[in-house]
């Protein structure tokens, strides 16, 4: 039987390669008396989106040599090193990414001295201001968190019993927000935790295996543009999370958009909150 697609599924997306900056100049030698490294970054301009290549290494780094600050004698028995630079720009522009800083050695240890310590520090970073408008890295990041199926069955026929009763993700008076935008997402999944296959509620998520998951009135977002948060995005990983069940969790791909009518949606396996 065949389903409906999402218009925005069906619209063939155009690969995206990613594009870095030029190189920036390279750092000063972190060593002013024998061996040492410096280094260089570049900056991602443009994430790759919908399959599109992948960016290149983002940081050099290379050998170099001073002898400027060795001293002819030295009767010092420890090492001595300049402050930290300032922490380089982060080299993504639209997600996550790291920065770096550097320092560099102002006395070489000598006569058993300590050695130097770590010469380069590195931090994760995250930025969504170079992100295109339309670009899918934010969804692509959320996670979705889910409930067994049955419960949905429950909601409509006792809401005595419906454990998303007092979640803020109602949206109950809103007259946008009602059963004509409800719909399924196929997933496959690619990794699960053991707590999911210890609990029989959440069994069907096993590496491979195909799950439907139901976008109710209740999960939908107003502020995602009516949809549930987690959906995924075709072509990449994104992750899940058993909200009664913490440490049940993992990863899927998804793999088509059904609509509410759909077969999958009559019996879905989870529903999203």
């Amino acid at each position: 039987m065949c389903y409906s697609r999402n218009p925005d599924s069906v619209r063939k997306e155009q690969l995206v390669d990613c594009v870095v900056s030029s190189w920036s100049d390279w750092s000063e030698c972190d060593s002013d008396c024998g061996a040492g490294s410096m280094v260089r970054t570049r900056r991602v301009a443009q994430a790759a989106e919908h399959g599109g290549r992948r960016c290149p290494a983002l940081l050099q780094r290379r050998a170099c040599h001073d002898h400027r600050g060795c001293r002819e004698r030295s009767d010092l028995p420890r090492r001595a090193q300049l402050a930290w630079s300032s922490w380089s720009p982060c080299v993504s522009v639209c997600g996550a990414g790291s920065m770096v800083r550097t320092r560099r050695v102002a006395q070489a240890a000598e006569h058993g001295g300590r050695r130097c310590p770590a010469l380069l520090q590195r931090r994760a970073c995250h930025d969504h201001r170079g992100c295109r408008e339309r670009s899918d890295l934010p969804r692509r990041e959320e996670m979705a968190q889910i409930l067994p199926g049955a419960l949905s069955v429950s909601r409509h026929s006792n809401e005595t019993v419906d454990i998303r009763k007092n979640l803020r993700l109602r949206n109950p008076d809103d007259p946008e927000s009602n059963s004509h935008r409800e719909y399924c997402i196929q997933f496959e999944v690619i990794k699960s935790s053991k707590a999911c296959h210890l609990d029989s509620d959440y069994k069907a998520l096993r590496e491979g295996g195909k799950v439907s998951v139901l976008c109710e009135t209740a999960a939908l977002k107003r502020g995602l543009e009516w949809r549930c948060e987690g959906h995924g995005v075709a072509g990449h990983a994104t992750r899940f999370s058993a909200l009664v069940a913490p440490h049940c969790h993992g990863k899927w791909t998804r793999l088509q958009h059904v609509p509410r009518d759909g077969e999958p949606c009559r019996t879905p396996d989870f529903i999203f909150v």
